[in-house]
């Protein structure tokens, strides 16, 4: 990891806008070839977490929400992904309809 850097690519999720917080949480599947990317404050802070592929030229793949969010919900300020890559799980520490006092989504490729 030493040397000098150079920007590859800007990930931005297909219907990102300021202020949603894009990029609050970020995660790499094993091997790198995927990465979730955490937007908790995007749709009046319901959130979304968007998924990209570096096969494609890290194109979008996918835009996780969660089924029952609230406002508030913060879905997407936490991310985490099983060593396989296999398995996602993404926090909504405020809420949802069904779980008020927060709730975890886990996801897999369909």
């Amino acid at each position: 990891l030493s040397g000098a850097w150079l920007r590859t690519r800007i990930l931005i999720g297909w219907d990102s806008v300021a202020g949603n917080e894009f990029g609050t949480a970020v995660r790499f599947a094993s091997g790198g070839s995927d990465v979730i990317v955490g937007a908790p404050n995007r749709s009046v802070y319901r959130g979304a977490a968007y998924v990209f592929d570096s096969a494609g030229g890290w194109q979008q793949l996918a835009e996780l929400t969660g089924s029952d969010s609230v406002v508030g919900a913060s879905f997407g300020i936490s991310i985490a992904l099983d060593g396989a890559g296999t398995l996602a799980l993404v926090g909504a520490p405020r809420g949802s309809k069904s779980a008020p006092n927060g709730s975890a989504y886990l996801f897999s490729p369909a």
